[in-house]
């Protein structure tokens, strides 16, 4: 796979060592086609009309003198947050300033360690498969779009030829671009044969972030205080109505506790023999009991169990200064609603006496 890659740097012997250390250069599968922009607003044209797989960018105008030098870096950098999702590498001679800006996606390589050193942080980002999977998820959205247009729209012309005037069609494309990333195509755009199509992995559990100002909905997981709760009260009743009232004036939550503190895992841990996998493993497929709902660990939630047993009620208002972490997705949310609801419907009577029945046989 080609990949583009544009270099912001106004020192010109800098630059052109970049270009020609670079150029052509072939890492795992792809192959790297340099451009370069020779000062920084040349580089935000270039990325505001051109779509790059990474940027290598400095951070100050010449040769940085001061720590409060002038850094169009930045810019560029915002330039890039506004208009694309493209991976940032910043090579610069004051990379020490900018440690924090450090992530999955962006970069900082101090110049002073040469070039082989960019180019590990370049392969970083290569090898990490986020960066560039932009590039496979527009191929195939392009193709469902031409797949759909020739064979469906054209194929079937005598059916959207009645379509005058209406979303109808555009609202059919995008559920099918949606029900297109199946698990097995997602498992194609991800390239990684350790995801399993006939399992769920943990990150379908969930929707994270959580844009702030989002309604809140059924199994949304938040944190009050030192402690997690997830919300049981149906999505319909924080609908907010035309007066602004919702009907969702106190929320019903269930604890979450920590898988840890289940003896199920510390067994397991002790001694991992088949006998305590199994009964852990009933603890994680929610075969245990209907009182308790497995939630998988994830990088912004540790392994947890909702208890139900555990409950409480909060306002709406003391729910809005929650901090929201993630949302149980579809249909895992309702999977756990229907436990609970099993939970508390269950109905005793007393056990029949069966060996009064055997003795009478």
């Amino acid at each position: 796979m080609n990949l583009k890659v544009l270099t912001v740097e106004d020192q010109d012997p800098i630059r052109k060592q970049i270009l020609m250390y670079f150029n052509e250069m072939e890492i795992g599968d792809h192959t790297i086609s340099m451009e370069e922009a020779e000062d920084f607003d040349i580089g935000i044209e270039k990325i505001k009309n051109n779509d790059y797989d990474i940027v290598i960018l400095d951070l100050c105008k010449g040769v940085p003198a001061t720590e409060n030098q002038e850094r169009p870096g930045y810019d560029v950098l915002q330039t890039i947050q506004s208009h694309s999702f493209t991976p940032v590498v910043f090579y610069t001679g004051l990379a020490h300033t900018i440690k924090e800006l450090s992530s999955d996606i962006v970069g900082v390589v101090n110049k002073n360690d040469g070039l082989e050193t960019l180019e590990s942080e370049i392969t970083r980002i290569i090898h990490s498969n986020l960066g560039l999977i932009k590039k496979q998820v527009y191929e195939h959205i392009r193709v469902t779009f031409r797949d759909f247009f020739w064979e469906a729209v054209h194929e079937e012309s005598e059916v959207f030829g009645k379509v005058k005037n209406d979303v109808s069609i555009g609202y059919l494309l995008l559920r099918r671009i949606a029900n297109s990333l199946s698990k097995e195509e997602i498992k194609k755009l991800l390239k990684d044969d350790k995801i399993k199509t006939d399992k769920a992995h943990p990150m379908e559990f969930y929707l994270y972030p959580i844009k702030r100002e989002a309604e809140f909905e059924l199994g949304d997981i938040i944190k009050v205080d030192d402690k997690f709760y997830i919300t049981l009260t149906p999505t319909c009743d924080y609908v907010q109505r035309a007066n602004g009232t919702r009907k969702a004036t106190n929320v019903l939550l269930a604890s979450l506790e920590n898988l840890e503190n289940f003896s199920q895992h510390t067994a397991y841990i002790s001694n991992k023999s088949n006998g305590n996998k199994k009964s852990l493993e009933k603890i994680l497929s929610n075969n245990e009991s209907d009182r308790y709902f497995f939630l998988p660990g994830t990088p912004f939630l540790e392994s947890k169990v909702v208890d139900f047993q555990n409950k409480t009620m909060i306002s709406y208002e003391s729910l809005s200064q929650s901090k929201r972490i993630a949302r149980l997705d579809t249909p895992f949310a309702q999977a756990m609603l229907a436990s609970f609801i099993r939970y508390y419907n269950r109905i005793g009577f007393p056990d029949l006496d069966t060996e009064y029945i055997i003795a009478n046989v």
